[in-house]
């Protein structure tokens, strides 16, 4: 695969239709993109274009999704940016700024998913640094989720607390959370690194391993 070694390949996604394939660089503006009309190889380096007026900084990022609402490709930025990007036209803007600024002072290293039925919610979970001197961060060990349509963020999982404790949702424990991904239905499994198990959110809101 002849992509560039500047930058770290990070947590991609698929189109709406599941063909074409997207992988965010961390450490550069640009992302990959793997076309089935082109067997997939070689891959596209695509380096968006900002909207004019907003300022953003694509060099940080951890992770893509994309939406059935509207086929655009989202993100979080390291520095807490909400940013939409057209992969047709290639046009990136920003959705809204200060994500989780009130929450966590370190850089963010966000991963993201879609809720399969109610589309317009947007998941995302903040990991714990991978560094164990660095400690507890605050605002981690737990997920959160942003209403598309009016831009609100709310705790959704974890009562912050570094642990390992199944039950209701907003009492669990997690131990450095990373990917998350829904089934069909709605069940929400999580990565959950540092106990090193993935743990199920199920509908009715009871979180266990």
């Amino acid at each position: 695969m002849n992509v560039s070694t500047s930058g770290e390949m990070m947590s991609g996604c698929t189109d709406y239709k599941n063909e074409v394939i997207y992988f965010p660089m961390n450490g550069m503006p640009y992302y990959y993109e793997f076309d089935p009309e082109q067997q997939w190889t070689p891959p596209r380096r695509i380096n968006p274009t900002i909207f004019p007026g907003d300022e953003i900084d694509l060099s940080g990022k951890y992770s893509f999704i994309s939406s059935e609402i509207d086929s655009m490709l989202y993100t979080i930025t390291t520095k807490g940016e909400l940013v939409k990007i057209n992969p047709k036209t290639r046009v990136a803007s920003l959705v809204k700024k200060g994500i989780l600024k009130d929450r966590i002072q370190t850089t963010l290293q966000v991963y993201l998913a879609f809720h399969p039925v109610d589309k317009h919610m947007l998941y995302f979970v903040n990991p714990s640094s991978m560094a164990p001197q660095d400690g507890p961060i605050v605002g981690t060990d737990r997920i959160y989720r942003i209403n598309m349509r009016t831009l609100e963020i709310e705790d959704f999982a974890g009562s912050g607390v570094k642990g390992h404790l199944d039950g209701p949702k907003e009492l669990a424990e997690f131990n450095n959370p990373c990917q998350i991904c829904f089934d069909q239905d709605g069940n929400l499994y999580v990565g959950d690194t540092d106990n090193y198990c993935v743990r199920r959110i199920s509908t009715d809101a009871l979180c266990q391993q």
